[in-house]
């Protein structure tokens, strides 16, 4: 059975070996977030068709969201995100985590500063929330015209969920305030952000994209960042000799 409401952006998806992909969150063409978890079962693409099917709803209807998967496969995560529940004054807290075999959502404690579009990913089963945005506090009691600038903030920080006490801890500074941003978890548990969108730049009026790769994972003491030339041979090296601190 198809959803009633369609989830048309800033959603986020889980994909579930072999061929199940997963929609959570987002917007419909209201801008009203939304808390469906819509599947899609890819091998019916060999039948030319497309199998859809509606699960089990978030606690919180969320947008400018991000989810990644357990290493193990059997939970998905989602964090953080705004909502017209609120008017969009402040973003959400709440994490949940999706059990695929159970289909059902359960809370886990609340992410330290709330934010949306932070980036989740998981090392040897610890989940961490990298950047993401905010609007400031107060943005819905203030009057007269407001500066694009003064409207969101970007995060700078790395938050790990620590189980044995339950709550989240902030461990480590991101080297750039941005969001929007992709990132992947390489083999040997670094993670590596791409990319992004940097808050407001009065110069240009406008919300730049960038093109920083940054590194956090074991063998770094801090989140570092290089710009594309990261490619190059001096940018590879660097990297390497930060590692090995």
């Amino acid at each position: 059975m198809l959803p009633q409401q369609y989830q048309l952006s800033d959603q986020a998806t889980f994909y579930q070996f072999p061929s199940m992909i997963y929609v959570f969150g987002g917007y419909d063409q209201n801008y009203t977030a939304l808390n469906l978890l819509t599947r899609i079962d890819a091998t019916s693409l060999q039948n030319d068709t497309l199998a859809i099917e509606s699960m089990a709803t978030l606690n919180y209807a969320r947008g400018d969201v991000w989810g990644t998967v357990s290493t193990d496969g059997q939970y998905g995560y989602v964090a953080g995100g705004f909502t017209n529940v609120n008017n969009f004054c402040a973003p959400l807290g709440s994490v949940e985590r999706y059990d695929f075999a159970q289909n059902k959502w359960d809370l886990l404690p609340p992410l330290v500063n709330p934010r949306g579009e932070t980036v989740l990913a998981e090392i040897d089963n610890q989940l961490y929330a990298l950047g993401g945005e905010r609007q400031i506090k107060g943005i819905c009691k203030l009057k007269g015209k407001t500066d694009p600038g003064e409207m969101t903030v970007g995060m700078d920080e790395v938050d790990h969920l620590n189980a044995g006490k339950n709550k989240w801890e902030m461990v480590a500074g991101f080297p750039n305030r941005k969001f929007r941003f992709a990132a992947a978890v390489a083999p040997d548990n670094i993670i590596y952000t791409f990319g992004g969108q940097a808050p407001y730049d009065s110069n240009c009026m406008c919300f730049r994209t960038t093109d920083y790769v940054a590194i956090f994972g074991d063998g770094v003491s801090a989140a570092v960042s290089f710009q594309p030339v990261a490619l190059s041979f001096f940018a590879m090296t660097a990297m390497a000799i930060w590692m090995a601190f």
